[in-house]
């Protein structure tokens, strides 16, 4: 009895010792739950079990939703509403021709299965996460745009200074920015995009530094440039002329041409799609066809649903409920700023004296105290 009993466990063994060595091989499991979780709040971390793009490109983007799309809106209560599923139909899947030859050499062929999903996703436009940036350029160059003549007086033969008031006069430029991203990231997306630049001018001073801000507006996905007017206003106000001499006023005008980089995040926004719906059990013939505006808590709704891990480049904000593409790069590039003075010339009557340019505040004092 004993060596039948022993026997017996033996077979056992047997039994059981070709599934060990199978689970100690390369056989490859989905994740389980816990892993799932963790997966879905540090998406970078994950084996890539759906050979996911490492980085964001719209074409693995593409792809990536691609694979989760429809599982995504079935997944989801609120969009099987959406696009009208009824408990027994589902969303008709894309497949290549294929054909079936039974025993008897019969040969049925089944044609492709086709309605341009990919083509589809592929007009997702990611945008940028926020509406307001701030950004410090570098300045590339500076452009002395010449001098604007304010007011001249002629007091050549006078003995004492005159007073006189300077008309109002304004200048017009434009100023331009133009933004790029190396993946085809766009701004203003949904909601336009405002980026405010301090330009530095300096003013040669004991480092003195004047700081000009502008803002540009990106509201429209087409163009990558805004471009607006800029006047520079030279105000009226009172000055004097010393004697002996003819006095100008004008104001000078700089322009910076600056670039630079900024960095954020960029979240996925809505997407029109058409689908067709089939009964689960005939995937082949379209019951109805609906077509559905998805907005961007639809596509936070499909990646959480779709399936259990992200792509590496994109992660889920609970909060506002959206998908987001991590850390965005822009370059920009332009010309603004517009620094404007005044200066004054004095053109000694006296022709062994030379002219003599300086600020409006260093020729008012000189004036006082006649040392022109």
């Amino acid at each position: 009895m004993v060596g039948e009993r022993e026997m017996k466990r033996y077979k056992k063994m047997l039994m059981v010792a070709p599934l060990a060595c199978m689970l100690g091989t390369g056989v490859v499991t989905l994740p389980d739950a816990a892993y799932a979780a963790e997966s879905l709040s540090s998406p970078v971390s994950f084996t890539n079990v759906y050979n996911d793009g490492a980085d964001y490109t719209k074409e693995n983007l593409t792809k990536d939703l691609y694979k989760r799309i429809l599982r995504g809106i079935e997944n989801t209560p609120e969009l099987r509403q959406k696009f009208k599923l009824a408990d027994d139909e589902s969303i008709q899947r894309e497949n290549p021709a294929t054909s079936f030859t039974d025993p008897n050499g019969n040969t049925t062929e089944y044609p492709a299965t086709y309605y341009g999903l990919e083509d589809q996703l592929s007009k997702v436009e990611v945008g940028v996460v926020g509406s307001h940036f701030e950004v410090n350029p570098t300045v590339d160059s500076y452009e002395d745009l010449g001098q604007t003549n304010l007011l001249t007086i002629n007091n050549d033969d006078g003995t004492v200074a005159q007073t006189a008031q300077t008309p109002e006069t304004t200048e017009k430029f434009s100023e331009t920015m133009s933004y790029s991203n190396s993946t085809g990231m766009k701004l203003g997306i949904g909601i336009s995009t405002t980026i405010k630049i301090k330009i530095p001018f300096d003013l040669g001073e004991a480092s003195q530094t004047v700081n000009m801000n502008s803002e540009f507006s990106f509201n429209n996905t087409q163009t990558q440039t805004s471009t607006h007017e800029k006047s520079v206003t030279f105000k009226s106000q009172p000055v004097v002329a010393a004697p002996g001499g003819t006095t100008t006023y004008y104001g000078t005008i700089k322009r910076a041409k600056f670039s630079g980089t900024f960095q954020t995040d960029a979240y996925l926004p809505g997407l029109t799609l058409k689908l067709p719906i089939v009964k689960k059990n005939n995937g082949n013939d379209i019951v109805h066809t609906e077509e559905v505006t998805l907005t961007p808590e639809d596509m936070y709704a499909i990646f959480k649903n779709g399936l259990p891990v992200l792509p590496p480049y994109l992660s889920l904000d609970d909060e506002i409920k959206k998908v987001k593409v991590n850390n965005a790069s822009f370059t920009f590039n332009g010309e603004g700023g517009y620094y404007s003075t005044v200066q004054v010339k004095f053109i000694p009557k006296d022709p062994n004296k030379k002219a003599q340019v300086m600020p409006y505040k260093e020729y008012v004092a000189k004036t006082q105290e006649k040392s022109l």
